[in-house]
């Protein structure tokens, strides 16, 4: 029904707030719930649809996450509609033989790497069905991730929502971030490709200068050195 952009930030602040002022926190938090809950019949919806930059999230409120099988049998539309949009470049979604890429003209079997008809992972490069692997068979994963189109020659992405900048889903100059830091902290041997990998290089180099010492059970590759199998 509206932006909730900011209310991350907030629930930063609140999980500051927890470890000293109890009661402010529980104040705090129950203004926040009132603001993001559910408008008036939301319980009853069918599907819940969410939109963060060029990636659409697309929730069955349901105990458990449903297949592709189970999609088709209860929407026989919704996938393929989908995926025949012309703002859609993929649809990634669970199925019986594990997860799947699905375009206008073809699908990727991310499990396999088997490709039938046109890839739809192609325009991405060559680090999206290994990332998009991982992102659809986490726990909190939708039921549908939604990818925009990219476009071949600027660049571009559609986006969902009406920003400036575009984050959340694959393609565009948002695959093409980097991270200046000195490197002797952070200088690894192959292109850093997630946020996990990513994610190890900074402990890491949090770990190198005695700053991160009470996770003892993180393994984070030393500085100058890359994870390997870390690029999904």
């Amino acid at each position: 029904e509206g932006s909730i952009e900011g209310w991350g930030r907030v629930d930063s602040v609140l999980e500051d707030l927890a470890g000293s002022t109890a009661g402010v926190s529980e104040a705090a938090a129950r203004r926040v719930d009132h603001r993001v809950l559910p408008q008036d019949g939301a319980d009853d919806a069918e599907l819940v649809v969410l939109g963060s930059g060029n990636l659409g999230l697309v929730y069955v409120p349901a105990p458990e996450r449903l297949t592709l099988e189970e999609l088709d049998a209860r929407w026989p539309a919704l996938v393929p509609g989908l995926a025949a949009h012309p703002g859609v470049g993929f649809v990634a979604v669970l199925s019986a033989d594990g997860p799947v890429a699905i375009g206008a003209a073809g699908r990727h079997h991310l499990g396999t790497g088997v490709v039938e008809g046109v890839d739809p992972l192609a325009p991405y490069g060559d680090h999206a069905p290994a990332m998009l692997a991982t992102a659809t068979v986490m726990a909190q994963a939708p039921d549908l991730y939604v990818n925009s189109i990219v476009d071949p020659v600027t660049r571009e992405v559609a986006a969902f929502e009406p920003l400036v900048g575009c984050h959340g889903g694959l393609g565009g100059w948002q695959d093409r971030g980097f991270v200046l830091a000195p490197p002797d902290l952070i200088d690894p041997d192959t292109p850093i490709v997630g946020g996990e990998m990513l994610h190890r290089l900074l402990v890491g180099a949090l770990e190198h200068l005695g700053q991160r010492t009470d996770l003892p059970s993180v393994r984070s590759p030393q500085p100058g050195t890359a994870r390997p199998g870390s690029t999904a």
